[in-house]
């Protein structure tokens, strides 16, 4: 009986210790500094633009977790009918990798989806479309 009580509590730490998205790990002071790399994936039908971005740059990477940062809650908004998005990758000091997607939806604009989570920032997308020219 101790080992399924132990096996339970080591299971829902491990669900919801792993469950810390991006946007509420950037309010931990300090934390944007730890971020070495961020890779951006082009999944949408612009050809025009590359298929991958590195980033590296610290200003850059301080730019988007700003805008990270001031994402804003929108419940009740599907994703599943969508022209492609845009899929980001910030990678720590320690090797923690973090994502999200910046999604074009046919009825409801940009949405950036991460753990399950949908919000809207426009300046996200922007920027990123400025990264990539």
């Amino acid at each position: 009986m101790p080992i399924r009580v132990f096996i339970t509590c080591l299971f829902i730490q491990l669900f919801y210790g792993c469950s810390d998205s991006i946007k509420d790990k950037l309010n931990t002071p300090g934390f944007s500094g730890q971020i070495v790399e961020l890779d951006i994936y082009n999944k949408t039908r612009a050809s025009f633009n590359s298929q991958e971005l590195k980033i590296t740059d610290k200003e850059k990477i301080g730019k988007i977790c700003h805008e990270i940062k001031n994402l804003q809650k929108a419940d009740g908004v599907s994703v599943k009918a969508n022209f492609g998005y845009y899929q980001l990758e910030l990678r720590t000091i320690k090797n923690e990798l973090y994502s999200l997607d910046v999604i074009y939806t046919t009825y409801n604009g940009v949405i950036i989806q991460m753990n399950n989570d949908t919000y809207k920032n426009d300046s996200l997308e922007s920027l990123i479309l400025y990264y990539f020219q």
